[in-house]
């Protein structure tokens, strides 16, 4: 294009005004790994009610590891957790889910789960998926990370 074609175009060209709005990108990523996290609990709900003991199921090392943060009021965690991460300052709480959980529940922005601990006491917990930081399966090298945020109305 000529320098006289490419000032003529100019001249009749509004100035450069966009019609896409503004947007929360990171709020987009999230909802959609979000997404992610709960196609992969509504695959795990149908092994919830496997017999582990006089399962005929092929043994095998899949368990899904959890991150979450717990320095909110949404995330629901057995009181003596709540209690030593409090008194400590840890903000962060791990666990596995493998063979030894029951009641899993998918919501819509979040998940219930039992989990035994000792071997004796099976406990509640609610993990909203705003408070996920990462989901990983180590055998399976897979590996999710999210990033952690406050909806509204949390604190």
């Amino acid at each position: 294009m000529n320098r006289k074609t490419r000032r003529y175009l100019q001249s009749k060209t509004p100035d450069a005004t966009s019609i896409i709005p503004d947007m929360n990108y990171a709020s987009i990523m999230s909802k959609a790994l979000e997404g992610v996290v709960k196609e992969i609990l509504n695959n795990v709900i149908s092994s919830q009610d496997v017999d582990v003991i006089n399962s005929s199921v092929k043994k095998n090392d899949n368990a899904l590891s959890f991150r979450f943060r717990i320095d909110r009021n949404d995330v629901v965690i057995p009181d003596i957790f709540r209690e030593h991460a409090d008194k400590n300052n840890i903000k962060l709480f791990d666990f596995i889910l493998d063979r030894w959980f029951r009641n899993l529940i998918v919501l819509e922005d979040g998940f219930e789960v039992e989990l035994l601990f000792d071997n004796v006491l099976w406990s509640k917990l609610y993990v909203p998926y705003s408070s996920l930081v990462f989901v990983k399966n180590d055998a399976q090298k897979f590996n999710l990370t999210l990033f952690p945020y406050l909806p509204d109305g949390v604190e």
